[in-house]
Protein backbone atom coordinates (compact mmCIF):
# COMPACT_ATOMS: atom_id res chain seq x y z
CA UNK A 1 0.00 0.00 0.00
CA UNK A 2 1.05 3.04 -0.57
CA UNK A 3 0.68 6.82 1.10
CA UNK A 4 1.09 9.89 -0.99
CA UNK A 5 1.35 12.90 0.85
CA UNK A 6 2.95 16.65 0.63
CA UNK A 7 6.48 16.83 1.98
CA UNK A 8 5.61 19.30 4.85
CA UNK A 9 3.28 16.08 6.69
CA UNK A 10 6.13 14.81 7.90
CA UNK A 11 7.93 17.76 10.00
CA UNK A 12 6.50 17.15 13.54
CA UNK A 13 5.03 20.23 15.10
CA UNK A 14 4.49 21.65 11.55
CA UNK A 15 1.03 23.14 11.32
CA UNK A 16 0.27 23.87 7.43
CA UNK A 17 -2.60 26.25 7.39
CA UNK A 18 0.05 28.81 9.56
CA UNK A 19 2.78 28.48 6.89
CA UNK A 20 3.04 31.58 4.41
CA UNK A 21 3.97 28.79 1.45
CA UNK A 22 0.40 27.28 2.40
CA UNK A 23 -1.00 30.58 2.40
CA UNK A 24 0.50 31.50 -1.50
CA UNK A 25 -0.60 28.03 -2.61
CA UNK A 26 -4.33 28.68 -1.33
CA UNK A 27 -4.18 32.01 -2.89
CA UNK A 28 -3.15 31.16 -5.98
CA UNK A 29 -5.69 28.33 -5.98
CA UNK A 30 -8.31 30.51 -5.35
CA UNK A 31 -7.28 32.93 -8.03
CA UNK A 32 -7.00 29.88 -10.91
CA UNK A 33 -10.15 28.54 -10.30
CA UNK A 34 -12.33 32.00 -10.12
CA UNK A 35 -10.50 32.46 -13.51
CA UNK A 36 -11.39 29.37 -14.70
CA UNK A 37 -15.06 29.45 -13.56
CA UNK A 38 -15.68 32.97 -15.59
CA UNK A 39 -12.95 33.01 -18.10
CA UNK A 40 -13.88 29.94 -19.37
CA UNK A 41 -17.24 30.05 -20.02
CA UNK A 42 -17.75 33.76 -21.36
CA UNK A 43 -14.87 32.72 -24.26
CA UNK A 44 -17.61 29.53 -24.62
CA UNK A 45 -20.41 31.43 -25.03
CA UNK A 46 -18.75 34.07 -27.15
CA UNK A 47 -17.90 30.87 -29.67
CA UNK A 48 -21.14 29.76 -29.27
CA UNK A 49 -22.77 33.45 -30.54
CA UNK A 50 -20.25 33.95 -33.26
CA UNK A 51 -20.84 29.71 -34.59
CA UNK A 52 -24.67 30.78 -34.19
CA UNK A 53 -24.40 33.91 -36.45
CA UNK A 54 -22.84 31.83 -39.15
CA UNK A 55 -24.41 28.05 -39.15
CA UNK A 56 -27.65 29.54 -36.84
CA UNK A 57 -28.92 29.40 -33.58
CA UNK A 58 -30.57 25.69 -33.60
CA UNK A 59 -27.40 24.17 -35.73
CA UNK A 60 -25.78 25.31 -32.87
CA UNK A 61 -27.89 24.43 -29.98
CA UNK A 62 -28.51 20.30 -32.01
CA UNK A 63 -24.22 20.67 -32.10
CA UNK A 64 -23.75 21.40 -28.64
CA UNK A 65 -26.66 18.27 -27.65
CA UNK A 66 -24.93 15.64 -30.31
CA UNK A 67 -21.21 16.61 -29.36
CA UNK A 68 -22.76 15.91 -25.53
CA UNK A 69 -24.05 12.78 -26.24
CA UNK A 70 -21.87 11.56 -28.74
CA UNK A 71 -18.70 12.05 -26.12
CA UNK A 72 -20.56 10.50 -23.44
CA UNK A 73 -20.79 7.44 -25.64
CA UNK A 74 -17.36 7.61 -26.62
CA UNK A 75 -16.11 7.68 -22.65
CA UNK A 76 -18.47 5.04 -21.66
CA UNK A 77 -16.94 2.83 -24.68
CA UNK A 78 -13.43 4.31 -23.61
CA UNK A 79 -14.53 3.40 -20.18
CA UNK A 80 -15.28 -0.42 -20.67
CA UNK A 81 -12.18 -0.66 -22.55
CA UNK A 82 -10.21 0.41 -19.68
CA UNK A 83 -12.40 -1.92 -16.96
CA UNK A 84 -11.88 -4.49 -19.17
CA UNK A 85 -7.65 -3.90 -19.46
CA UNK A 86 -8.12 -3.48 -15.18
CA UNK A 87 -9.69 -6.97 -14.76
CA UNK A 88 -7.18 -8.66 -17.19
CA UNK A 89 -4.33 -7.46 -15.35
CA UNK A 90 -5.42 -8.16 -11.62
CA UNK A 91 -6.51 -11.86 -12.98
CA UNK A 92 -3.31 -11.93 -14.00
CA UNK A 93 -1.47 -10.96 -10.96
CA UNK A 94 -0.19 -7.39 -12.71
CA UNK A 95 -1.04 -4.19 -10.74
CA UNK A 96 -3.45 -2.06 -13.65
CA UNK A 97 -1.37 1.40 -12.70
CA UNK A 98 -1.69 2.45 -16.37
CA UNK A 99 -4.71 1.66 -17.00
CA UNK A 100 -6.32 3.48 -13.67
CA UNK A 101 -4.37 6.65 -14.53
CA UNK A 102 -6.52 5.72 -18.21
CA UNK A 103 -9.80 5.62 -16.17
CA UNK A 104 -9.57 8.68 -14.37
CA UNK A 105 -8.77 10.79 -17.64
CA UNK A 106 -11.47 8.78 -19.68
CA UNK A 107 -13.86 10.18 -16.02
CA UNK A 108 -12.90 13.76 -16.70
CA UNK A 109 -12.71 13.61 -20.45
CA UNK A 110 -16.24 12.84 -19.88
CA UNK A 111 -17.30 15.32 -17.69
CA UNK A 112 -15.42 17.67 -19.38
CA UNK A 113 -17.72 16.75 -22.47
CA UNK A 114 -20.84 16.98 -20.76
CA UNK A 115 -20.40 20.52 -20.38
CA UNK A 116 -21.70 22.54 -23.11
CA UNK A 117 -19.42 24.28 -25.49
CA UNK A 118 -16.64 23.76 -27.96
CA UNK A 119 -13.42 24.29 -26.10
CA UNK A 120 -14.61 21.80 -23.63
CA UNK A 121 -15.84 19.48 -26.12
CA UNK A 122 -12.12 19.81 -28.37
CA UNK A 123 -10.26 19.09 -25.27
CA UNK A 124 -12.55 15.97 -24.35
CA UNK A 125 -12.31 14.16 -27.13
CA UNK A 126 -8.69 15.11 -26.82
CA UNK A 127 -8.20 13.55 -23.45
CA UNK A 128 -10.55 10.78 -24.71
CA UNK A 129 -8.11 9.93 -28.00
CA UNK A 130 -5.78 7.42 -26.78
CA UNK A 131 -3.01 9.22 -28.40
CA UNK A 132 -3.04 12.58 -27.26
CA UNK A 133 -4.41 10.91 -23.29
CA UNK A 134 -1.13 8.82 -23.64
CA UNK A 135 0.53 12.14 -23.92
CA UNK A 136 -1.16 13.85 -21.36
CA UNK A 137 -0.48 10.98 -18.74
CA UNK A 138 3.41 10.66 -19.62
CA UNK A 139 2.84 14.67 -18.90
CA UNK A 140 1.25 14.40 -15.43
CA UNK A 141 3.82 11.32 -14.88
CA UNK A 142 6.55 13.52 -15.54
CA UNK A 143 5.08 16.61 -13.12
CA UNK A 144 4.42 13.67 -10.45
CA UNK A 145 8.59 12.43 -10.65
CA UNK A 146 9.34 15.87 -10.84
CA UNK A 147 7.18 16.57 -7.38
CA UNK A 148 8.94 13.42 -6.22
CA UNK A 149 12.20 13.90 -6.68
CA UNK A 150 12.20 18.34 -5.96
CA UNK A 151 10.92 16.61 -2.21
CA UNK A 152 7.30 18.43 -2.41
CA UNK A 153 5.20 14.82 -2.08
CA UNK A 154 6.62 11.76 -0.33
CA UNK A 155 5.62 8.11 -1.02
CA UNK A 156 5.33 5.81 2.00
CA UNK A 157 5.00 2.24 1.14
CA UNK A 158 3.58 -0.06 3.38
CA UNK A 159 3.91 -4.06 2.93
Amino acid sequence: MYVIQPAWLDKPGFNPYLSKNYQFWRKRHAAQTILCFTLIPIVELYLLIKLGAVIGGFNTILLVILTGFAGAWLARMQGMVTMLKVRMNLQQGIMPAEELIDGLIILIAGLVLITPGLITDVAGLMLLWPVTRNRFKRFLRKKFDDMQSNGSINITRYP
